[in-house]
């Protein structure tokens, strides 16, 4: 015996025949049809007021389609791509028509999306597999923090670029070319300290947009020393402004992510200003920041530029560098040659940065009715004399892991 193979529109009849002419519910006769009570009683419903042939398949095609998008829009978005090309379709229509303005865009930024596929101007995002969730912090206000730190280039190159960031808009404080020749000879020489290369362009962005509260760095050579005990010049000169120096984890970029991630973007949208000569470097890395403040739309920030948003510091940078304040608590000790105190009999080494200055030595209760010795430079505290150790056995970190953990979250 052959077995009976129903279409589609025969099961429809059958269903429907047995709702209208046998007086079988809805519900039945769609569970027997396999199919759910929903398109049950939608076929009832169109037997009624069609008939038989209104059982059949409708098209799809919607009643009204929308125009498709006008050339000379199309040509914006293609002539700006052609200039941007490491610019994804959410930055390109940001550009385009800037969220701010009143006026509405043309199309959205899927659209522009699939006006660079038709293109061939898209691109697959790389890397595959899941990845573990970064845990993120930024700061709200500007000034608050800013980021620091050295964009790696070709060792053959002559200068090395240092950026400069504010942690809560983005904004692109400075871009400076720091000869590395010139820092190579002179720390060997003795004649220019590291430091000294950075202190001068920071000075300089101190000048134009004052003070932040903290400064975050890595712990490469100028920043955290190589000496790696106790506070830098830098430090130290940073400590009498009241800016409190906070360092990444060794070998741990992420703390850094928003930098890093200027420094990516420098990387894939200004690669030929970014190694010009070292004659032509300083005016090229100024046009890449006034690009990246200015005309950049950026995605963390909605889309809009970091120059609408930054505002300078309240905090005015002075004249020149104010002498140290000693304060009148604990006892004062200074700072010999080599970055020691003596306190008690015993040797302390609290950072070759110190060398020549004052610093207080200051009691602190602790719950279990102890008391520990802590060692404050300019109001800022280092560390207590138990970690540092006595004789200089031990470094002196300014900034332990953990409490960066604690500072930045």
């Amino acid at each position: 015996m052959a077995f009976t193979e129903w279409t589609k529109m025969q099961r429809r009849q059958k269903m429907v025949e047995q709702v209208l002419h046998q007086g079988r519910s809805i519900s039945a006769a769609a569970q027997e049809a396999g199919v759910s009570r929903q398109s049950g009683s939608l076929w009832v419903s169109r037997a009624r007021e069609m008939g038989i042939a209104g059982l059949s398949e409708l098209s799809r095609r919607p009643h009204t389609l929308r125009a498709g998008v006008e050339a000379d829009v199309e040509r914006r978005v293609l002539l700006l791509a052609a200039q941007h090309p490491a610019w994804g379709a959410k930055k390109l229509h940001a550009a385009l028509w800037p969220p701010d303005e009143q006026r509405p865009a043309p199309l959205c930024a899927r659209t522009v999306g699939r006006i660079l596929q038709r293109a061939g101007l898209t691109r697959r995002a790389g890397g595959s597999g899941a990845k573990a969730p970064c845990q993120h912090f930024e700061r709200t206000l500007c000034n608050q923090l800013w980021q620091m730190d050295f964009k790696g280039l070709e060792h053959a190159h002559d200068f090395r670029p240092l950026s400069i960031l504010d942690d809560a808009s983005r904004y692109c404080l400075g871009l400076f070319a720091v000869p590395r020749l010139q820092a190579r000879q002179g720390a060997r020489q003795g004649a220019v300290r590291p430091a000294d290369l950075l202190w001068e362009p920071l000075w300089s962005v101190f000048g134009r947009y004052g003070l932040p509260a903290a400064i975050l760095c890595d712990n490469s050579d100028g920043f955290n020393g190589s000496a790696g005990a106790g506070l830098t010049p830098f430090e130290m000169r940073l400590a009498r402004l009241g800016i409190q120096v906070i360092h990444g984890r060794t070998y741990h970029p992420q703390t850094q992510g928003k930098i890093e991630r200027f420094h990516r973007t420098l990387e894939a949208e200004w690669p030929d200003l970014l190694r010009a000569p070292l004659p032509q470097a300083p005016q090229a890395l100024e046009t890449i920041r006034q690009e990246y403040n200015w005309l950049r739309p950026h995605e963390a920030l909605g889309q809009r530029m970091p120059g609408t948003l930054y505002t300078p510091s309240q905090r005015e940078r002075p004249e020149v560098l104010p002498v140290a304040q000693v304060s009148s608590q604990g006892e004062k000790r200074k700072v010999d040659c080599n970055g020691f105190i003596s306190f008690h009999g015993n040797s302390y080494r609290v950072g070759r940065g110190l060398c020549g200055e004052w610093v207080q030595v200051r009691e602190e209760p602790q719950p279990d009715q102890s008391i520990q010795h802590t060692v404050f430079y300019c109001a800022q505290r280092l560390d207590t004399l138990e970690n540092i150790g006595a004789k200089g056995r031990n470094k002196i970190d300014t900034m332990s892991p953990k409490s960066v953990k604690d500072v930045l979250s």
